[in-house]
């Protein structure tokens, strides 16, 4: 993660959807799709989209319709290629172009808890069928549509470290963002910032070796969006097709 990051205070497989709801408004990203069945209301404004159900590996994921009118997974992917071949790898470097994942600390109730970290190359192949990593446009819709405040609607109500006068979120839709870190690319300190930084991939490519993510920081404001070198291992978050 560039020096310019500072704490603000010092594989086609089947995806089966149990779903309420879905609906799309497209943008410049990949068209819309719709459940054709019935939603249910969150009592702090989401509407619970169901489950999503990874046939790869059979394991299910919350979904949510979010303000801006897509469905959004509310978890983090925990679904690993293993032909990926820097899987888990404990090199210092990782170049922009690896396919590969890890936990956080090489530790895996960190992945039932915060889910995977991927470099880009994997992350714009990790989704299910029918979902995609959405784009930058798309994280700014949905940041957007939120309107004021976002990251306290958007962090989870728990897990965020303190810092000065800000702390866990409301979580008001549902989408229960977490501060899982990151895998650094290049430093002999490899996971960094647990707690602390949610950093999300997006699939806008800003540069042969760079892409755009967005990135929530426990004691910011909003989500913020910053290209990076495709090497660092951030979080992946899918969204319906």
């Amino acid at each position: 993660m560039k020096t310019t990051r500072f704490l603000l205070a010092a594989s086609v497989s089947l995806a089966m959807v149990i779903s309420c709801s879905s609906s799309s408004n497209g943008d410049d990203d990949p068209g819309s799709s719709s459940s054709g069945l019935t939603p249910s209301s969150s009592s702090s404004g989401g509407t619970l989209g169901g489950l999503l159900i990874d046939a790869r590996d059979n394991q299910t994921y919350r979904i949510v319709v979010m303000p801006d009118g897509k469905t959004w997974m509310s978890e983090n992917l925990n679904y690993v290629d293993n032909s990926w071949p820097q899987n888990n790898s404990s090199a210092n470097f990782i170049s922009y172009s690896a396919l590969g994942s890890w936990c956080y600390g090489n530790t895996p109730s960190n992945c039932d808890e915060y889910g995977r970290l991927y470099t880009w190359n994997a992350a714009m192949v990790a989704c299910p069928e029918g979902w995609h990593l959405p784009s930058n446009n798309e994280w700014k819709a949905l940041v957007d549509a939120i309107g004021d405040d976002p990251i306290r609607k958007l962090k989870a109500t728990s897990g965020w470290t303190p810092i000065g006068d800000s702390s866990n979120g409301t979580d008001d839709y549902e989408f229960s963002a977490l501060p899982g870190g990151y895998r650094d690319r290049n430093s002999t300190v490899i996971f960094k910032d647990i707690g602390i930084y949610g950093n999300w991939w997006t699939s806008t490519q800003y540069a042969t070796e760079e892409a755009q993510m967005r990135y929530i920081i426990a004691n910011g404001n909003n989500v913020y969006a910053q290209q990076e070198v495709k090497g660092y291992g951030y979080s992946v978050r899918c969204v319906k097709d």
